[in-house]
């Protein structure tokens, strides 16, 4: 179940990041800059639980534009749904103070640093388990 749950958080994640950073054109990739062999950011327990919140949140925008998707047939419907979605998520980005860039580098953190991960498995438990 844990590395469902992560895997879901990196294919979650990735979506978010490609509509909000622009990160679909060569342009924005070749903007973005991946952080150095070796060098992970540092993380506060606030932090953490920030991108736990923007992650569960992120999920469940995924899910209902899954749902969407495939209920509307109509192309201009389905436009309608994933831009709905990304301005979605911009907000859940500005509610908890995170820009895309940070996530990228959290997602990046939380997918190479095994510490990470089990420290976002552990808080993402709790708070999803709060949550219900």
């Amino acid at each position: 179940m844990k590395v469902r749950r992560t895997q879901r958080f990196t294919v979650a994640v990735a979506g978010a990041l490609l509509a909000i950073a622009g990160l679909g054109s060569p342009q924005g990739l070749q903007a973005q800059q991946a952080p150095e062999a070796g060098e992970l950011p540092e993380v506060t327990e606030e932090d953490f639980e920030a991108f736990v919140r923007v992650h569960l949140a992120v999920e469940e925008i995924r899910d209902q534009l899954h749902e969407d998707i495939a209920r509307w047939h109509d192309e201009h419907e389905r436009e309608q749904a994933r831009q709905r979605a990304d301005d979605e998520i911009e907000a859940v980005l500005e509610e908890h103070d995170v820009t895309a860039e940070e996530l990228a580098a959290f997602t990046h953190l939380v997918s190479v640093d095994e510490e990470s991960r089990e420290r976002f498995e552990q808080l993402l438990s709790e708070i999803d388990g709060d949550d219900r």
